[in-house]
């Protein structure tokens, strides 16, 4: 379980926290707004490395969770030898990775921790076209990634399970349904974790909610991408099924 937990740092580390050299210790933190990740990673702390003492510093706008160790550092930077993952002012990107350990693992294992980086960095989301008197909804994941480096490691990773990933320059996109269907049915998000960011039209809703709901609506058009409905009805129905 401690293997799992460190795994699970490194995970977090990479997407959405870092490690910052202090005179005699390493402060290491997690940056993001969900109280649900913000405990988890707390919990893998103290789990991987006996940590009981954390900070929280809310100074930046967004949540920042901070433990400080040269240990755990040390530990940490076997799997990268850093956690930033964007470019140094002189233009250079960081030699971040993701660690080898990873596609090892029980595939279980690896969902899970897939999971928790789609909580971290992952979105679902709909985009709507008007084909004459019909609106095509087009659903797709996005996983976040810019670091070209981690963003080729990421897909071959997603395709090694199954999935048909395509890669552009702000991420990596699951746009088949059937790949949709598989991620509702293998992976998922973290249950509790909302949508946040720069949403147009789901903004605060759970992730796996507004998933499910994008599904059984297509579910009840028989997988047609097509409908009879307009863009402001099916965003209305949508809403509709994400409570309840």
């Amino acid at each position: 379980m401690m293997k799992l937990d460190l795994l699970k740092l490194h995970i977090m580390l990479l997407a959405d926290g870092g490690i910052v050299k202090r005179e005699r210790t390493y402060k290491i933190y997690l940056t993001n707004n969900s109280e649900i990740l913000q405990e988890m990673f707390k919990e893998c702390a103290k789990r991987a490395f006996g940590i009981n003492h954390f900070i929280t510093d809310v100074s930046r706008g967004s949540p920042q969770i901070i433990f400080h160790s040269k240990s755990a550092a040390k530990k940490l930077f076997k799997l990268s030898p850093t956690y930033r993952t964007s470019k140094y002012s002189d233009g250079t990107i960081p030699p971040a990775k993701l660690t080898s350990q990873l596609f090892k693992l029980p595939v279980k294992e690896q969902r899970e921790l897939l999971k928790l980086l789609f909580s971290l960095e992952g979105s679902i989301s709909v985009a709507f076209q008007q084909r004459k008197n019909k609106t095509q909804m087009l659903p797709r994941i996005k996983l976040g990634c810019t670091h070209l480096k981690l963003r080729k490691q990421l897909c071959r990773w997603l395709r090694k399970l199954g999935f048909h990933p395509t890669e552009e320059k702000e991420g990596i996109y699951l746009r088949k349904l059937a790949d949709i269907k598989k991620f509702a049915r293998e992976i998922k998000f973290i249950d509790g974790v909302k949508v946040c960011g720069k949403a147009r039209f789901f903004k605060g809703m759970e992730k796996n909610e507004l998933l499910f709901a994008i599904l059984r609506v297509l579910r009840e058009n028989k997988d047609s991408l097509m409908f009879n409905l307009s863009k402001e009805e099916l965003i209305l129905l949508i809403k509709k099924l994400t409570h309840g």
